[in-house]
């Protein structure tokens, strides 16, 4: 198994059951230092591929989750959550459930099922500390629906802090680089022609004396090639 750090996302490749265990994050600025715990675990299923259980936890309340499922796409594929109902900000993101703005209620396990197969992801939301110099970031597209073809500006914009001592990146989040056709210049993310690659969540940081915090964005496109 190839296991690698990228960002606050921890990649295995290739996962095996001497994979299981509890992986420790640990998330630090000016405010204090926070830590979650994974727990993963691989159940061996023989011949079939084996089904993977997976602890997933978000340090952070508010922020947006992806619970990924590993099962083939199918027309009866849906998600449920154990004990009670998923919750209202959840939408089906082709196989994965996003969650928007989580709050530590969402905590529990999450079950995928797809022609007969199951698979559960346990999600833990926890709390951290709360910094009372954290300044307002506000994220505002050009689009709100953007099409494949069309122009699109995205802003992030932090109110109250200005000069020295502020940086503001952008950044996708699973990938190394946002891709060929996006260019992120401090506070101006820049896609010329939008391509259906271009989907997924994208993170602007914004750095300071006081710490380091961040807004998420997410870009869904319409329309075919």
């Amino acid at each position: 198994t190839s296991v690698a750090q990228n960002g606050p996302i921890l990649q295995f490749r290739g996962i095996a059951v001497s994979d299981t265990g509890r992986y420790v994050c640990k998330a630090s600025n000016a405010a204090g230092q926070s830590e979650a715990v994974a727990e993963v675990i691989v159940n061996d299923a023989g011949d079939d591929g084996g089904m993977i259980e997976i602890q997933q936890l978000s340090s952070s309340q508010g922020a947006t989750v992806d619970l990924p499922c590993r099962l083939a796409p199918s027309d009866d594929m849906k998600w449920r959550k154990e004990g009670g109902s998923l919750p209202d900000r959840a939408t089906q993101v082709r196989t994965a459930l996003r969650i928007e703005r989580v709050t530590v209620e969402d905590s529990g396990k999450y079950i995928c099922t797809s022609q007969g197969r199951m698979q559960y992801v346990t999600l833990m939301v926890e709390r951290l500390t709360v910094n009372p110099a954290k300044p307002k970031i506000s994220i505002t597209p050009s689009n709100t629906s953007p099409a494949i073809g069309d122009f699109l500006d995205v802003k992030c914009e932090v109110e109250g802090l200005t000069g020295r001592g502020l940086k503001v990146s952008w950044a996708k989040i699973g990938q190394s680089d946002m891709g060929d056709n996006v260019n992120g210049r401090a506070t101006l993310m820049r896609i010329e022609t939008v391509k259906r690659e271009n989907e997924g969540l994208y993170r602007c940081t914004v750095e300071t004396r006081a710490g380091t915090f961040y807004e998420d964005y997410t870009l869904s496109v319409s329309g075919s090639a």
